[in-house]
């Protein structure tokens, strides 16, 4: 994934993030559903940066993409549930 541009609007930013760990997380169920094991370090960085950028945001705006974090969440808890458990 490029970076937004530093003179990108902060929705632009965080809309940005939203739709690449959505793809990332889609391409991860994916690959869980075929029982392929999957790397997910990176993704915890680019959940925070989306964490800081949306706290960044005017109130009213942030409010705007409430329902679009939700559904990353859900997204993000329905790969977690197809994760095999690790063994000792």
């Amino acid at each position: 994934m490029s970076n937004p541009p530093d003179g990108a609007e902060p929705l632009e930013q965080v809309l940005s993030l939203l739709e690449y760990l959505a793809n990332e997380l889609a391409i991860a169920r994916r690959l869980v559903d075929q029982g392929r094991r999957i790397e997910l370090s990176g993704l915890e960085d680019q959940v925070g940066l989306l964490c800081a950028k949306t706290l960044d945001l005017p109130p009213a705006i942030g409010r705007t993409v409430r329902p679009v974090l939700r559904a990353l969440r859900d997204q993000v808890d329905a790969v977690a549930a197809i994760l095999p458990t690790a063994s000792p």
